[in-house]
């Protein structure tokens, strides 16, 4: 059962954390997504397994995780018999699973992609804000003893043991602290997940924070108006708005990425989409590095005029995401 571990941190600078165009703005989405939480599907009870039945239960439980629990979703046509893709979908600083779903629509793709989906929560700050321990920068400010390696893959390994899962399709799709997460699980054990998403996050500006290991793939993506964890690197320069976040930029987090998965140092591909629609045309140039040596892809979204929320992103951003996550 996965369980807090004790971990030591020394204090960062105040980080990163949700931020739409405008406080107002985030502010009003929280309260739809308060409104809306009533809805959320409550849990149902797992088949018990007998000497007939087959080695997974017909019907997954709902929830794992024991005290710390996280939502489970699998598709309506869920068949134990086939082994499945497992993703984490982890929230931003002070947000909450439901709330970032709403941003990456995974949990409605379930069934069209075919992949089990978890949503955990992080630990609550002093403050009633849940955050997840990742890098220095982000965000575990009151340096809480929590160890979110050990409880993350814990889910992993746990929903291993009722659904039948697919173990080189693990991912982890995050948004800003929530994506520091997702490149500190991939950086300290790449041999749970394997493919990682990040919206608005980055990597440590310690580049020994994650050292050589397994190359995993990876999809980073950046609005360039984002003013809370910066697209650019910022480390000579002014800090983030808000919670005062010093980063990488979202070059040098890719940067990294390319070089442990053995690419080359120019794109194999570059073209672009329209993925934000409060930006005219399409805003999105996308970077795709595919011959990579090690076998696993990278891939660098650059949302011009995106912000730190993509509260105005489209049903296409939502499908890449999905197909990303669950391919073969």
């Amino acid at each position: 059962m996965p369980t807090n571990h004790v971990i030591s941190r020394s204090r960062s600078p105040r980080s990163c954390s949700p931020r739409s165009c405008s406080p107002l703005a985030f502010a009003a989405a929280l309260l739809l997504v308060s409104s809306l939480t009533a809805c959320d599907d409550g849990e149902s009870p797992a088949v018990d397994a007998g000497a007939d039945t087959p080695a997974y239960p017909v019907t997954p439980p709902t929830r794992i995780g024991g005290e710390r629990e996280a939502r489970v979703h699998v598709p309506a046509d869920y068949d134990p018999a086939n082994a499945y893709p497992l993703v984490l979908l982890l929230h931003g600083f002070g947000a909450n699973g439901f709330a970032q779903n709403i941003i990456f629509g995974l949990r409605e793709r379930t069934t069209d992609y075919g992949f089990v989906l978890i949503i955990p929560e992080g630990t609550r700050n002093d403050s009633g804000q849940q955050f997840w321990n990742a890098f220095p920068e982000c965000c575990n400010f009151e340096e809480q003893d929590v160890d979110d390696v050990a409880y993350l893959t814990g889910l992993v390994e746990e929903a291993a043991t009722v659904i039948n899962i697919d173990r080189d399709r693990v991912a982890s799709v995050g948004h800003s602290n929530g994506g520091y997460m997702s490149f500190r699980l991939a950086c300290e054990r790449p041999d749970v997940i394997r493919r990682v998403v990040s919206l608005a996050g980055a990597v440590s500006v310690d580049p020994d924070a994650c050292v050589d290991g397994d190359a995993v793939s990876v999809i980073h993506i950046h609005g360039t108006a984002d003013d809370t964890v910066p697209y650019d690197d910022n480390q000579t320069g002014d800090p983030g708005d808000r919670y005062g976040i010093i980063t990488a930029g979202a070059r040098e987090t890719v940067r990294r990425w390319r070089v442990r998965n053995g690419c080359d140092e120019e794109p194999d591909q570059t073209y672009t989409a329209d993925l934000l629609s409060l930006v005219p045309g399409e805003e999105t140039t996308i970077e795709e590095w595919t011959s990579c040596t090690s076998g696993e892809t990278v891939a660098l979204w650059t949302g011009e005029g995106g912000d730190h929320i993509y509260l105005d992103r489209t049903a296409e951003f939502q499908d890449r995401i999905a197909a990303f996550v669950s391919a073969p």
